[in-house]
C-alpha cells in the first residue's frame, strides 16, 4: 500500500491472513486497532469489517491470503462479484 493510504471498510466470507514483509501500519477489525510490524501475522475472521492503514513516509508490503480457496476472485473481477468497500 502506497504511504499513507487506507482501504475502505469492508467485509467478506473469507478469512484472511496477512504477513507484514515491509512498512507498517495497522489493521483495525470490528473497530479494534492492531498494529501492523514488519514479520506480525494478523488474522482475519470471516464476515468481520476491517480496514488496513498503511503509516505515512514508506510504503506498506504485505502478503495476504485468504481461505477458502478463490476467494480472491472478487479482488481481480470485481464486476462478478459482491464485495462491499473494494477500490476499483
Amino acid at each position: 500500500m502506497p504511504p499513507g493510504f487506507s482501504t475502505r471498510s469492508h467485509s467478506h466470507p473469507a478469512e484472511g491472513i496477512a504477513l507484514i514483509l515491509r512498512g507498517g501500519g495497522r489493521v483495525t477489525i470490528d473497530g479494534v486497532d492492531h498494529p501492523a510490524t514488519i514479520g506480525r501475522v494478523i488474522v482475519t475472521p470471516a464476515n468481520l469489517v476491517h480496514v488496513s492503514h498503511a503509516d505515512p513516509g514508506k510504503p506498506t508490503v504485505t502478503i495476504w491470503l485468504h481461505a477458502p480457496p478463490a476467494s480472491e476472485a472478487r479482488w481481480v473481477e470485481p464486476e462478478g462479484h459482491e464485495t462491499p468497500g473494494h477500490a476499483g
